[in-house]
Order: C-alpha cells, then structure tokens, then sequence
C-alpha cells in the first residue's frame, strides 16, 4: 500500500514605481517574481520506504519599463520593453534549460478627429527556445454621439509554453487527479502503470510530444450604449484564428475515478462569439455598482478526414473538412457583479458570481465531443448555485499610498477535480500595494 503526500505552495510579488516629467511624459518600472513549488513523496505503509519523490520549483522573473508620451491632445505614443527569466530545479531532470525571453512593444494613438481615434502599435518577442513573433495591432474608436462608441481592432498574437506546460509533475492527493507536462508524461505515465493505478490509458504517452508556441489573429467589433448617466451596455463579437493552441485534455483514467491530464497543441482552431455587459450605478444608493455579463462562445477545431470514392472503377483518396467542439469550452457562461465603495472611509468591497453552462469532457481520446460527453450543466436552480462560483474582495486604503486587499475565492467551495482540475476549492489571499511618489 503506497501513502501519498503532496504540498503545493506558491507566491508572487508585484511592485511598481511611476514617476512623470511635466505634463507631457510618464515613466514605468514594473517588477514581478513568483515561485512555484510542489513536492511529490510516496511511501511504502508497510516498511516506511520512499516509492517515489519528486520536487518542482519554478521561479518567473520578469522587468518591464514603459514610456508614455502625450504629445498634444491628438497624438499620444508608448514605448516598452521588459525580459523574462524563467528557472526550474527538479532532480528528475538533468538539464532544464532556463527560459530567457524578452520583448519591445509600441503604440500610438491619433486623435484623427473630434469623435474618431485610430491607435497602431506592435509587439515583438524573442525567446531562447522558440521562433521570434512579430505581432501587429490596428484599432480604431468612433463616438458618434455620446450615447453610442464603436469599436473596431485586429491584430495578432504569440504565447510560448510554460514550464508548468513542459515540465510539471503533479498529483492532487486530496483529490486524486495528475498533470503531467509533456517532457515527462510517458516517465510518469509509466509509474503509475506500474503501480496499478490506472484503470484505462485514453491517449498513449508515446503519441504526446513536446508543445510548440501559439499563434494566433483576432477580430474584434464592440459597441457601448450609454442610456443615461447610471448605465452602461457593451456588447463585443469576436473571432480567434489560433495556429497550434496549447490546450489540456485527459489522457488516462485512474482507478480512483480522476483523470491523469497533459498538455497538447491544437492544429488549427477558431473561437468566435459575442460577449455582453450592463453596468448599473443607482442614484440612491452612492458608492454601489451592478455588473451584469454573458458571454457566448462557438470554438472548434479543424479536422481533415480521408476518406476513399471509387470514380470510373478507380479508387481515389480524398479529405473532408470537419469542425469539431473544443472540449472545456462552455457555449454560454456568465458573471454578475457587485461593488460598494465607502470612499470616505477608503473601503472597497467586491462579490463575483461566475456561471458556465455544460462542456464537453473528450474521455475516449478521439478528438470528439459525443452527446455522452457533456458535463457540469445545471437541470435546477440548486445545482445552479452549487456550481457557481463566487468570489469576494474587502479592500481599505491607507494614507493615500497602501492598499491592503483580503479575498476568499470559490466561497462555496464547489470542488469538481474530475472534470475542471485548475478549480482548487476555496482559497484565501492577501495582496499589498503600495505608491511611492
């Protein structure tokens, strides 16, 4: 009998410094560091031994300094630039490479006319590992009057694998579910086959290989309302071309009833579909806002089926087109929002409620969604609620220049590790901000 223990732990540190010069010119220096560290042990009950340990420790450093110059009231450019360092220390593997990346960003924005704004700008990103990416963006802003804006962007993108992505080793103990990072999937898979532990291999860890960086090209189109001086609608449609997205997918079943997940990169996929928000400030009551959200979301994957016709008694091979549904994708999901604000004690108080109808779980490793594959949709109002996950947010200003903020997330503690693993339960947190000026 093997007795599991696993610790996780995890901080991050944010901090920023801005100064200006004038009118006409804003600088940023923004810091951030975070770590990761899990530590795996198995032990044999009956003679105390170590089966297995293992230890993840990830550190992510990044610097980034930013430029802001507004010229007139019509032109306005940014200018930036940062790098990222990124190490892992796991003495399952002999050489990690560190991950060194950097990247230069620019933007400006014309005030064209009185009620029409076009901002160009670019990213480019270099990384020690992966192909360099430039990324262009163009979008434009028009007020017709000051009810109506209209929006309009495109643009692309670029996101390299993380470590967690490549290198990570984890089981959940209180839950029981395991991710493997795709460097070592076929290592790990090979242990817990052989110590019994898995009850139906879904993807074979021979056929998942290292991941490649995404890329992608968006559309955007919006348009917000403004009714009166307490409300506001935003409505936004979206379409996502996305070449080799980074995605998770369940690769085994183990004999505890959860599943072991890796990562994968998906050829060819498009998200497309429409997102909604109403924003309400009652006059009677100061300092309280409704945020009300929706979203609606089509995302597929492209697929090429051969298939074979006979024409004039020869046989010829040909392929079709399929899209098939993206698992972990919810068509319909939704947010309400509530915020309370006591500015003269310097208070801040938030509540969140998230709500995502039924996706599709692809537990037989065919690349598709079956009707029998659809999970976590709610047939009453109670299981609504019990699947809703709610957040809330207390923060109170000190002196103008500290911002201390404590929050619990998923108050419920709605827990589904089968199918929706980065959920881990209730969570509380702190966070410090502070302004030096």
């Amino acid at each position: 009998v093997l007795v599991a223990d696993d610790n996780q732990h995890d901080y991050s540190f944010t901090p920023e410094i801005l100064w200006t010069i004038g009118s006409t010119q804003l600088f940023e220096l923004i810091g951030f560091t975070s770590r990761f560290k899990s530590q795996s042990i198995e032990t044999i009950e009956e003679t105390q031994e170590n089966y297995y340990f293992s230890t993840f420790d990830q550190t992510l450093n990044k610097v980034e300094a930013k430029s802001t110059t507004f010229w007139n009231k019509n032109h306005t450019s940014v200018f930036g630039m940062g790098m990222n360092r990124e190490e892992l220390i796991s003495e399952i593997y002999s050489d990690v490479p560190t991950f060194n990346s950097g990247f230069v960003y620019s933007q400006h924005e014309w005030q064209v006319l009185g009620n029409l704004s076009l901002t160009s700008g670019f990213r480019f990103d270099t990384h020690s590992e992966y192909q360099s990416q430039l990324s262009p963006k163009l979008s434009a802003l028009y007020k017709p009057s000051a009810t109506v804006h209209i929006r309009a962007s495109l643009g692309s993108g670029f996101k390299a694998p993380t470590f967690n992505q490549l290198f990570l080793n984890f089981t959940n103990t209180s839950v029981g579910y395991t991710v493997f990072g795709t460097s070592n999937v076929e290592l790990g898979m090979e242990s817990l086959l052989e110590s019994g532990r898995i009850e139906e291999v879904i993807v074979p860890a021979v056929n998942i290989t290292n991941i490649g960086a995404e890329n992608s090209f968006s559309y955007n189109f919006g348009v917000d309302i403004f009714p009166s001086s307490t409300s506001q609608f935003k409505i936004n449609f979206f379409r996502n071309n996305i070449q080799d997205m980074i995605d998770s997918q369940q690769i085994a079943l183990k004999t505890n009833g959860q599943y072991v997940f890796s990562y994968f990169n998906l050829n060819k996929v498009y998200t497309q579909g429409f997102e909604t928000e109403f924003r309400y400030r009652p006059a009677l009551i100061s300092g309280f806002d409704i945020n009300l959200g929706y979203q609606f979301l089509d995302a597929r994957q492209k697929f090429e089926i051969p298939f074979d016709v006979v024409e004039n008694g020869v046989v010829i091979s040909k392929t079709r087109t399929e899209y098939g549904i993206l698992p972990n994708r919810s068509r319909h999901s939704g947010t309400l929002k509530f915020f309370y604000t006591l500015e003269h004690l310097g208070l801040e108080s938030s509540l969140r409620a998230t709500f995502r109808g039924k996706f599709g779980v692809d537990s037989n490793g065919n690349s598709r969604i079956e009707d029998n594959e659809y999970v976590y949709s709610a047939t009453n109002l109670e299981e609504a609620f019990e699947k809703t996950i709610l957040n809330f947010s207390l923060a109170k200003t000190f002196y103008t220049r500290f911002r201390l903020m404590v929050g619990i997330n998923n108050l419920t503690n709605f827990i589904d590790a089968r199918n929706v693993p980065s959920n881990p339960g209730r969570t509380f947190f702190t966070q410090l901000n502070i302004k030096l000026h």
